[in-house]
């Protein structure tokens, strides 16, 4: 089955092979978006939305000989599914924000002492939230990226100028 049109038809009639090479096809889209959103069932809830997704693509308008429209379809569909996965990851994230004072002070005695948002007072609002989420809530540099929705390296370089920015401040 070459066609990716004649493919996605096959599938639409519930043939499960269709479906397995389909999402064989576009399993390196759904592994991307996946790490992106840095989540341990990421990659689950991208293949079960493509499979529920595919039964309601409109092949009549898309057009048998319109392979890269049937391409973009499925993509901006992923794409936007992405969103909404960010979307909810955010707020399940949200209640580290809502957390009382009491409750974010870290465990070590040193820690407890300082008072952490005045320390924190030299850097932006994101190096801020990257350096609780780091240090406070010990999330690895990958959560903090599906949460914010940026990659790992942008955490990575904002957490690592944010410790240089405190460093010179408080020496």
């Amino acid at each position: 089955m070459e066609n990716l049109y004649k493919l996605v038809k096959c599938a639409q009639a519930r043939e499960t092979e269709a479906m397995e090479e389909l999402l064989e096809r576009f399993a390196p889209l759904l592994r991307k978006h996946a790490r992106e959103l840095g989540y341990e069932d990421a990659l689950e809830d991208l293949v079960l939305f493509l499979i529920e997704t595919v039964p309601t693509i409109p092949l009549d308008r898309i057009g048998q000989g319109n392979i890269g429209g049937l391409v973009r379809y499925i993509q901006t569909a992923v794409w936007h599914q992405l969103s909404k996965l960010r979307k909810r990851q955010k707020e399940k994230m949200g209640y580290l924000e809502d957390i009382p004072q009491e409750a974010e002070s870290p465990r070590s005695p040193l820690e407890e002492e300082v008072n952490f948002r005045l320390w924190l007072r030299p850097l932006t609002e994101k190096q801020k939230r990257i350096i609780q989420m780091s240090y406070l809530y010990q999330l690895s540099d990958q959560e903090i990226a599906g949460i914010l929705g940026i990659s790992r390296q942008a955490v990575y370089k904002i957490r690592q100028s944010a410790i240089k920015k405190l460093r010179k401040e408080w020496q």
